[in-house]
């Protein structure tokens, strides 16, 4: 695992993404990201060629920090000039439990 405060270096910037790879041993166009962010995850996966699975779900969310403009979670989800509409995963799941699926019909 790599972590953001331990690397100084935080999603979506590619070179997290890449350091990640690195660490597996595997090109970027050989893994997968997956995360419930698509501005940091899924659109910084994406950039740093990786492919990305969306987790859209409810469960888990924290809205009290998505509804302060302060939080690390609110800035996060509201980074650049990057519409919504602008990131396309690769797929989108509504839990975990659809992981080794949407994997599998990535691998096709």
């Amino acid at each position: 695992m790599i972590f953001s405060d331990e690397v100084g270096i935080r999603k979506p910037n590619p070179q997290i993404f890449h350091l990640t790879a690195k660490a597996l041993g595997v090109e970027p166009s050989r893994a997968v990201h997956i995360g419930d962010n698509l501005k940091s995850d899924v659109w910084g996966a994406k950039n740093a060629g990786f492919k990305a699975i969306y987790l859209s779900s409810e469960v888990g969310r924290d809205r009290i920090a998505e509804s302060d403009p302060e939080s690390l979670v609110s800035i996060s989800r509201k980074l650049g000039k990057i519409s919504d509409e602008q990131i396309a995963p690769d797929k989108t799941i509504g839990s975990l439990a659809m992981v080794i699926k949407a994997i599998e019909e990535l691998e096709r």
